[in-house]
């Protein structure tokens, strides 16, 4: 069943910069942020991508999430597992993200507002790459028949440690709707099956192709 979707907020990415010297260096921006009114129990999905500008590996940390209405008022804060960093390791030239799906709001809030989503990047600092690796990710299928659920395995021969799995979905545009992600540990020279519960993707029809990113978190 389709969702409504009554607000939807997407943030032009004005870029945030934070810089020092030569080793660290990244830009922010709200990628996506929808507010669902769900019967009178609202709920947001949010996405921010940090894309690593300087010369050095960067490790996104974490960071709590807060809503604020137009007039900057604080209406929501969360700073509970279920907002995401990954993958948590991101080399020069590439993109993290920070994500979130079904997150709760009051439920008095007017769905017609204006919101915007508030989040740290003090967290962001540079890395050790020291035992990053990439793996191949094969057998992903979609078991609801939609983005919402995905499993497959990680190729994996002597390694082991967490690794960040992510879904990037897109449409037919190449831009991002949803993106899910698990942290799963791996087995020496076993195969890591996973699944990951992409909740955003719910209700919605303009996902056309995807993309599976496996990364070892490191020593």
């Amino acid at each position: 069943m389709k969702k409504l979707i009554a607000t939807i907020i997407l943030l032009l990415c004005a870029a945030q910069t934070a810089a020092a010297g030569n080793t660290l260096e990244f830009e922010t921006c709200v990628l996506s942020f929808e507010i669902e009114p769900n019967d009178g129990e609202p709920r947001y999905n949010a996405i921010v991508e940090v894309t690593n500008t300087g010369d050095a590996a960067i490790n996104l940390g974490w960071t709590p999430f807060s809503v604020t209405d137009a007039d900057n008022k604080l209406v929501a804060i969360d700073e509970s597992s279920a907002i995401c960093a990954q993958p948590r390791i991101v080399y020069p030239g590439e993109t993290g993200y920070y994500f979130a799906a079904r997150m709760e709001l009051p439920s008095g809030i007017d769905p017609e507002a204006v919101y915007h989503l508030v989040y740290d990047t003090d967290c962001i600092t540079t890395a050790d790459t020291a035992g990053i690796a990439d793996y191949e990710v094969v057998n992903v299928s979609f078991p609801e028949g939609d983005y919402t659920e995905i499993i497959g395995e990680i190729v994996n021969g002597s390694d082991t440690g967490e690794v960040d799995v992510l879904c990037i979905c897109y449409d037919a545009n190449g831009e991002i709707v949803t993106i899910g992600g698990t942290l799963e540990e791996m087995t020496a020279s076993h195969n890591t099956y996973f699944k990951i519960y992409n909740l955003a993707a719910w209700g919605k029809e303009n996902i056309t192709d995807y993309k599976m990113i496996a990364r070892r978190r490191g020593e």
